[in-house]
């Protein structure tokens, strides 16, 4: 039987430049869950580091490319800013 796995997209607040480039950039990262409050389970590379990205939709193509599906998209406010988050899935 298969079951549905899912992971979470978080991109933080970017601020963009006069220019068109960002002036401030938090990476973007991967929740694939908690292993203890407060601790959160981030995507790794092959050496074992945590993998970021520069937008959500770079990490949508990467994770497309191992079946992940884009399910739903929302957007938090966190102190007057605002948090990107794509709910991903796939099934395994």
């Amino acid at each position: 039987m298969k079951t549905l796995e899912t992971c979470v997209i978080v991109n933080p607040p970017h601020y963009w430049g006069a220019g068109g480039g960002l002036s401030s950039c938090e990476p973007v990262f991967v929740v694939l869950g908690t292993t203890e409050m407060r601790t959160a389970n981030l995507l790794k590379d092959e050496k074992g580091e945590n993998r970021y990205f520069g937008h959500y939709v770079d990490a949508i193509n990467f994770l497309g490319k191992d079946g992940w599906h884009l399910s739903k998209m929302f957007t938090l406010k966190v102190d007057e800013e605002n948090w990107i988050h794509c709910i991903m899935t796939r099934e395994i």
